[in-house]
């Protein structure tokens, strides 16, 4: 009975090692120019992780997520591909300005008026584009994220460093599914 209660514990953790122990963490920050030289990407997804995983359709698709896998994976073929540390350094090599991923930060709420500055919101949207910065709401980035890349004419965006995940890094983003939006039609309707 003790095992068998372990065993079913072990199924609904959420402890990384746990995850970590029954599929191996792949980075594939070390080689994603030989991962794009290739074309493809082995990848993995448990169920539930669509196109729909949040239910939220109204809004579109954000795509669907993997995760890299061994060579006994899923084959992926990558197309145009955006590489980026992060959601956060994927919009703004998108271009979305300064204030839209302020806004989608919560600067202006979780930060004081006093200490509000020029240098603060440089400092903040620096930490997230060089990878260096853990937050737990960053898909508020992933419908802009995906429709401006879509309409960019990428196919995947590979995300070297997304915090979260059960402890996985890296995700893989297939868009070709996600309706194109433009950069500026997006700051507007996801406008907060």
């Amino acid at each position: 009975m003790d095992q068998l209660i372990h065993d079913i514990s072990r199924l609904i953790t959420t402890d990384p090692d746990v995850f970590n122990e029954e599929k191996k963490r792949i980075d594939l920050s070390s080689s994603i120019s030989d991962v794009l030289q290739q074309g493809y990407v082995n990848v993995w997804r448990e169920e539930g992780t669509t196109i729909d995983f949040w239910g939220g359709t109204s809004q579109g698709s954000r795509g669907v997520y993997y995760w890299p896998g061994d060579e006994d994976e899923t084959r992926l073929p990558l197309g145009k591909c955006l590489v980026a540390n992060n959601k956060v350094h994927a919009v703004h090599l998108l271009g979305f300005d300064d204030e839209f991923i302020l806004k989608k930060l919560n600067y202006y709420s979780d930060t004081k008026k006093s200490e509000r500055s020029q240098d603060s919101k440089r400092a903040l949207i620096n930490k997230y584009v060089t990878g260096n910065a853990r937050h737990g709401i960053l898909d508020v980035f992933d419908f802009p994220m995906a429709e401006a890349a879509r309409h960019a004419g990428y196919d995947t965006i590979i995300l070297l460093k997304e915090p979260g995940n059960r402890a996985r890094n890296t995700e893989i983003v297939d868009i070709r599914n996600v309706k194109a939006k433009s950069i500026e039609d997006i700051q507007i309707s996801y406008a907060v």
